[in-house]
């Protein structure tokens, strides 16, 4: 198993990106904008099988092809403060729980810290792209799973 770098510096241009949103919607692009950054080292998304926030992936975690998992934010919903440290108590999870991240566009695009919408001066439709990212995700599960 090839050790995976640390990846501090790509958490925290996550989190300076969706600065000015919140809670579990901030967490979630955080995480799928690290995941989908570090996309060609075999990062994912980490499916979850508990919980009832999100209740289908985590909100701090991304999963290696290989299983190794990191946690991503401390205080996920709350402060968002970034983090690269492998999860308690093993570090690993189960590779079928790996799913693929959604391209969020220029992870360090801008300095507003703001999501890019374009070139348009169109305000962000937040419910309309958290219902296409999760059509995303749901067909590519789909493709996935047997």
């Amino acid at each position: 198993m090839a050790t995976i770098p640390n990846h501090l510096d790509v958490v925290k241009a996550a989190r300076a990106r969706y600065q000015t949103l919140a809670g579990p919607e901030r967490a979630h692009r955080i995480v799928n904008a690290v995941a989908w950054e570090l996309r060609d080292e075999g990062a994912g998304l980490f499916l979850k099988t508990g919980g009832t926030r999100f209740a289908d992936r985590s909100l701090d975690v991304i999963i290696f092809e290989g299983g190794e998992t990191f946690d991503v934010l401390r205080d996920a919903e709350g402060k968002a403060e970034p983090a690269w440290s492998r999860t308690k108590p093993t570090g690993m999870g189960d590779p079928k729980k790996w799913r693929a991240a959604v391209d969020p566009g220029p992870v360090s695009g801008g300095t507003s810290g703001e999501p890019s919408n374009g070139p348009s001066d169109q305000p962000l439709d937040v419910a309309a792209e958290i219902k296409a990212i999760r059509a995303a995700l749901d067909a590519l599960i789909a493709r996935l799973e047997p």
